[in-house]
């Protein structure tokens, strides 16, 4: 009942908009009938499928599933622009479709008997020229408009001057590229120092001469910060995070040409399960190169670890479906329909027409 509840088709859309329901149906791949994962198109032909239902096709048959052409898969290439539609279009498809098939809702706007608005609109109702609600109305009303002498009421002396405020200090840029930093009740009484251009305060300038001719670090001057000073790194290591989980790229095999061994040693270095007789292990390995590969071709792929629980959840759904089907052996099902086999032949040969000499 959920899987039907949400279940997203053509029909969703009203039969008065048929363009919507051919470009609903136009983003869907032809093959699983659902919108486009990882499109990709055929060279030759330019036919569009999701990456993983045409490597799955291929794998079968190196034809395009639509019009039969020869392809391969060197020559499929990605098509972006499909997956910015299909992305694009579900993203607004619930909302369009709710805008589409809601039903407009009346509303019944109260109106008030005393409100000057409300009787000239009902008047220009009944009239063939409607009349225009003046400002006489608007004030009798109690809602006056804002007028050209109220709005000159507001002057630039209601702004506050925030250059007033003495509590931000000053910067004053030193000669040699340093940035000097002072307060500003000390400005009016600093002077410069002859020999390195600092300002100094006026009490201190004989202890900073002193001090500056000798080589050593003047007293009496503000802390500079070099603007091409560099950050000092960090002493600590961050943690180094755990690398990411990645399995080798698979290749197609010649199955017909692998021992049963050789092939479940090759499973174990992919890195996927190596359980089963031969052709159990051959149809996960096809499987597994149709998942990697399609991984890859997607603009966001995912782990390699979500990959190997899609390859279990395709393998039990295969599983759970071979165990639905119970058909008997060839030698079984020739041992109990024989006599039904006999009597289709000897039927056959009675029918037969003779040859003409």
């Amino acid at each position: 009942m959920l899987i039907e509840e949400t279940l997203e088709d053509p029909t969703d859309w009203p039969q008065d908009f048929v363009h919507l329901r051919q470009l609903d149906q136009q983003l869907r791949c032809p093959i699983c009938k659902e919108y486009f994962v990882t499109a990709m198109a055929a060279a030759e032909c330019g036919h569009t499928f999701c990456s993983l239902c045409v490597r799955r096709c291929l794998s079968q048959e190196s034809k395009c599933p639509s019009c039969r052409a020869a392809l391969t898969e060197g020559e499929l290439f990605p098509n972006r622009l499909i997956d910015s539609l299909v992305r694009t279009f579900k993203s607004g498809r619930q909302q369009l479709l709710d805008t589409l098939t809601a039903k407009p809702e009346q509303t019944n706007v109260p109106v008030n008997e005393k409100c000057k608005h409300c009787q000239v609109k009902r008047e220009n109702e009944k009239r063939k020229r409607p009349r225009v609600c003046t400002r006489s109305m608007t004030k009798a009303d109690g809602r006056a408009d804002l007028t050209m002498s109220d709005i000159e009421e507001i002057t630039a002396s209601d702004v506050e001057d925030t250059s007033k405020d003495g509590n931000d200090d000053d910067f004053v840029p030193a000669s040699n590229g340093n940035i000097t930093r002072y307060n500003s009740h000390s400005a009016t009484n600093a002077v410069s120092c002859p020999n390195c251009k600092q300002p100094v305060a006026q009490t201190q300038i004989n202890r900073h001469l002193d001090q500056c001719l000798s080589g050593k670090s003047p007293a009496g001057t503000a802390k500079t910060v070099s603007a091409t000073t560099k950050p000092a790194k960090p002493t600590f290591m961050l943690n180094s995070q755990p690398a990411k989980f990645t399995l080798p790229r698979p290749t197609k095999l010649a199955y017909s040409l692998l021992s049963e061994s050789k092939l479940r040693r090759t499973l174990k270095e992919l890195g996927i399960p190596a359980k089963g007789d031969k052709h159990q292990m051959q149809a996960r390995h096809i499987e597994w190169v149709n998942m990697y590969m399609a991984n890859a071709d997607s603009e966001t792929p995912v782990s390699h670890k979500v990959l190997l629980k899609r390859l279990a959840a395709w393998e039990e759904a295969l599983g759970r479906h071979a165990d639905k089907i119970d058909f008997d052996t060839a030698v079984d099902h020739a041992t109990k329909y024989a006599d039904s086999f006999a009597e289709l032949v000897a039927q056959a040969q009675g029918n037969r027409k003779p040859l003409q000499s």
